[in-house]
């Protein structure tokens, strides 16, 4: 079976300077710096390509994770330098660092840190804190093969529910069956559509 694809069309985030004071380390930094957490919280849907079909996950439950990193306030003029740190840090929370949206959520980390680190009321601090927040949902893309495996599995697990409850006259299905019955249907299916596209030709020639 072919590993899943994972992707994520509806990522938002929100960055501000949160209340909390972080925890002061001695000897204290010679630069001021910026202590950055990003919290991220996604919930899961499955896309059945073949039917076009999305189904909320709801047992999957939601994924919820969190990282803090500290790094100096100079960094944020240093495009280059910026990326180099927040890069990993998106890739441990699962994220892609050169996709657009995450290039947009560090590009808010600059602007929200500099406006921070020029603020009058964070004069004489030597550490800032920073909250990135995001949110959104991973779509596992199930392909042809992937999603002939889902409906087996569904079949042979009501087929036995079935074969459980009242076997008179009735067996629990095979797999075997069951894919040939989906290879049925497909190739029904796909007569039909010929056999209509025949005839919309026909119509068309006769007008």
């Amino acid at each position: 079976m072919a590993s899943a694809i994972y992707y994520c069309n509806d990522l938002q985030h929100i960055v501000y300077q949160p209340l909390t004071e972080p925890e002061i380390f001695y000897p204290t930094p010679p630069f001021v710096q910026i202590e950055l957490n990003i919290a991220l919280q996604f919930g899961f849907r499955r896309h059945y390509c073949l039917t076009d079909q999305f189904v909320d996950l709801d047992d999957e439950g939601m994924l919820l994770s969190q990282e803090t990193i500290r790094f100096d306030l100079r960094a944020l003029k240093n495009c280059d330098r910026i990326h180099q740190i927040l890069g990993p840090m998106l890739v441990r929370l699962r994220l892609n660092p050169n996709a657009r949206p995450c290039r947009a959520i560090i590009k808010e980390i600059i602007r929200q840190g500099v406006s921070i680190g020029t603020s009058e009321s964070n004069k004489g601090r030597q550490v800032l804190p920073l909250q990135a927040v995001l949110w959104g949902t991973f779509v596992e893309q199930v392909n042809e093969e992937e999603e002939d495996q889902v409906l087996i599995e569904r079949a042979l697990e009501e087929s036995a529910s079935e074969f459980e409850s009242s076997n008179y006259n009735m067996v629990p299905a095979k797999e075997s069956s069951v894919k040939k019955m989906l290879q049925r249907v497909r190739v029904e299916s796909a007569e039909c559509d010929k056999k209509g596209e025949e005839k919309n030709q026909e119509k068309a020639f006769g007008s």
